[in-house]
């Protein structure tokens, strides 16, 4: 059996207060939509070039922070 590469779980975010706030603001919106709903739900938001996609899954999914390119 292969055993999972353990994962740092520190990261930081950096951007303008704007982009932070649709970050804070997309989040916010799927914590509400899971709250109403028994699936995994999803929030988008987008300020410029950014796009910014939240899935909430259950309560045992780990955190993830995936990259939509390799340029990023």
């Amino acid at each position: 059996m292969a055993t999972r590469e353990q994962v740092p779980q520190n990261f930081k975010l950096e951007g303008s207060a704007a982009q932070l706030r649709c970050l804070m603001e997309t989040i916010a919106e799927a914590l509400k939509r899971a709250a109403q709903s028994t699936e995994p739900v999803a929030a988008q938001g987008n300020i410029g070039s950014l796009d910014i996609e939240v899935r909430v899954h259950n309560p045992d999914a780990t955190l993830a922070v995936r990259p939509d390119s390799r340029e990023e």
